[in-house]
């Protein structure tokens, strides 16, 4: 068994080994919220680690918010390399009026944010799965993702939510925007 049809495929060049897909449950309890009643914010959520390339988001939503986008960010997570942290603190410190950073959240608390936001968005890449995209998906968002991994599999491979640059990212979610 594997988690997504991207490591069935790296086992099967490794191993020789066919393997069947078995993609995890998304537990909890998402209440539906209508469209007009979300924020205009995005929800990144996982560890705070270089490979999740937290930067790149805070970058992508930079460039959205000059062409005019009053989108907020919200990244959930807990740091995992101090230095990378440090990093991003700077940037959260920068640009404190429109990014929060959450710590710490229940599961319900996570729930209510991701339903209360329309947009999630993930730029680890080659994931092997995704909880978050998953649970960003579940909660009703929509979630643009890095072009690689199993988190393609989550978004359908809907090409309108796949990226693989930071200026791929931008004109795709300013679309959506506009």
């Amino acid at each position: 068994l594997t988690n997504s049809d991207f490591i069935g495929r790296l086992v099967k060049r490794w191993h020789g080994i066919d393997t069947v897909t078995l993609y995890p449950p998304v537990p909890g309890r998402f209440e539906p919220v209508p469209w007009h009643k979300r924020g205009n914010g995005f929800i990144c959520v996982g560890r705070i680690a270089l490979e999740k390339r937290v930067h790149l988001i805070i970058e992508i939503v930079v460039a959205l918010r000059a062409k005019g986008h009053d989108v907020q960010l919200h990244i959930v997570g807990t740091p995992d390399n101090p230095r990378y942290m440090a990093r991003i603190s700077r940037l959260i410190k920068r640009y404190r009026t429109w990014i929060t950073h959450h710590q710490n959240l229940s599961r319900s608390e996570l729930i209510k944010l991701m339903t209360q936001n329309r947009y999630g968005i993930h730029a680890m890449m080659e994931e092997h799965f995704g909880m978050a995209p998953a649970d960003l998906q579940r909660a009703g968002c929509i979630t643009f993702v890095h072009d690689s991994g199993g988190p393609v599999e989550i978004v359908g491979h809907d090409q309108r939510v796949l990226y693989d640059h930071v200026d791929q990212a931008v004109e795709k979610i300013h679309r959506v925007l506009e």
